[in-house]
């Protein structure tokens, strides 16, 4: 499953998706590569991205905001 979180420190704030078995795996892979950051899990949560991947390996993807992605 896929889990998005926003991630807030002193630099800032950005989103990141979660590949893991469970949310609470999510969270413990984005407190580890976040450390000292608040982690805030996105409402809604969209259910056909939330089941994607369901058999992928765990990994982080920072997500890009449009401005920049563009």
């Amino acid at each position: 499953m896929k889990v998005s979180f926003e991630v807030c420190s002193e630099g800032g704030a950005f989103e990141v998706l979660v590949r893991a078995s469970s949310i609470r795996r999510a969270e413990e892979l984005a407190a580890a590569r976040f450390p000292n950051s608040v982690l805030c899990v996105n409402f809604p949560i969209d259910g056909g991205e939330f089941f994607s991947d369901a058999g992928s390996a765990e990994g982080i993807d920072v997500v890009l905001p449009e401005a920049a992605a563009g």
